[in-house]
Parts: structure tokens; C-alpha cells; sequence
């Protein structure tokens, strides 16, 4: 998170208007300060203005990270562990239920190039 946190000071002020920025100032203040990121938002009303523009931020900042990363594992100048893992997680039953904390592509990537069928029960969208 602190790479993200680190991204979102560089970025937040050259997206916002004049009347966000010092609301966006005091949440970069504390992050310098040390506070984790999730901390830090946690001020923030979920019907503020600003929450839009952070979640424009962190989206395209999350999109270009995960495009690095899919390119390099098609490329074959990266492997994801959690690929090998599933040999040894699904030899019984030739299968596996993954939950995660987080919704994370990377372990549905990871199962693909294991060879392995992805079902996320997910039904929604893709954004591109």
C-alpha cells in the first residue's frame, strides 16, 4: 500500500480542482506523517467529491500494474508461485475453492497458466 499511497500524493494534486485540494492535503499530510493509507481515507466521506477522484487515480494506477504484470507472464519473464502451489492444492480432488481478502486477477492468471479452469462465480463487468 505504500507505493500506492506514494502514487496517489504524485498524482492527486495535478487531478484535482483548487476548491479538493486542501481537503486531499490533509490526508497527504498524513501519509508523510506515517499514517497507513487505509487510515488516512478513512476522514474521507463516501459522498465527497474527492472519493471519485481518488478512485479514478488508484483504478488507472492498479489497471497499469496488472497490464505490466500480464504482459511479463505472457512474455515468460515471470512466473506467479501461487501457479506451482495449485499442483500440490488440487491433485485430489482436480480441484480448489480460493478465497481472497481482496478480489485478485492475478491468482485467476495464476490458475490459467497452471492449466487449470477459472470460475469466479463473479457476474459484473471488466473495466478497460
Amino acid at each position: 500500500m505504500s507505493t500506492l499511497a506514494r502514487h496517489l500524493q504524485d498524482a492527486m494534486p495535478t487531478v484535482l480542482n483548487r476548491a479538493l485540494l486542501p481537503r486531499w492535503q490533509a490526508i497527504s499530510d498524513d501519509l508523510t506523517k506515517g499514517i497507513d493509507l487505509e487510515t488516512a481515507l478513512q476522514s474521507i466521506d463516501s459522498n465527497e467529491e474527492l472519493v471519485e477522484q481518488i478512485i479514478n487515480v488508484v483504478a488507472k494506477f492498479i489497471l497499469e500494474k496488472e497490464r505490466e504484470v500480464i504482459e511479463r507472464l505472457v512474455q515468460g519473464s515471470l512466473t506467479l508461485p501461487f501457479s506451482d502451489l495449485l499442483k500440490y492444492i488440487v491433485f485430489a480432488s482436480g480441484r480448489a475453492e480460493v478465497v481472497t481478502t481482496n478480489y485478485d486477477r492475478l491468482i485467476e492468471f495464476a490458475a490459467e497458466l497452471a492449466g487449470y479452469g477459472v470460475d469466479t462465480t463473479f457476474a459484473g463487468t471488466v473495466y478497460w
